[in-house]
């Protein structure tokens, strides 16, 4: 959505199924045997939400979050985003665009994905040798990213 001074809105639902084409030099083995790596699909399902926001004609701060579950491609702001979650995982990031002059731009962002898969075991063991009953396993990324563009 178009909003007053620029601004806009997205609302994201996606719902879709990926398949790799197979390719010859993963499906067949080094002895000719057919090899099952090559063919992926994963059903996706994802909703998200996104802003930018015009402060000025040089200041802009864009945000977005996201809840995904299997395998979903995103473009978020100016980065290319890869998602595999069984499970489900969350995206959130932030950025801040400056047109510093003419010629100099100044891009910061920040990202925190949040992916907490469940599991079938029942207990586990730790390094230190203590048991615990329905072990959780998750993974958390914090990235940030600095970017300064130039024009001759």
């Amino acid at each position: 959505m178009l909003l007053s001074n620029f601004n806009e809105l997205e609302f994201l639902y996606a719902h879709g199924y990926t398949t790799f084409s197979p390719r010859p030099r993963l499906t067949d083995g080094p002895n000719g045997e057919d090899m099952v790596i090559g063919d992926i699909g994963s059903p996706d399902r994802t909703i998200g939400i996104s802003l930018k926001y015009n402060v000025n004609e040089r200041f802009k701060i864009r945000t977005g979050s996201l809840y995904v579950t299997g395998f979903t491609w995103y473009f978020g702001d100016n980065d290319f985003r890869i998602f595999d979650s069984d499970f489900g995982a969350f995206h959130h990031w932030l950025s801040f665009h400056s047109l510093v002059n003419q010629r100099l731009s100044f891009n910061f962002k920040v990202s925190f994905t949040s992916d907490h898969p469940m599991t079938n075991i029942t207990e586990a063991q730790t390094e230190e040798g203590n048991w615990i009953n329905n072990p959780w396993v998750s993974n958390k990324q914090f990235d940030y990213k600095i970017q300064v563009d130039y024009a001759f």
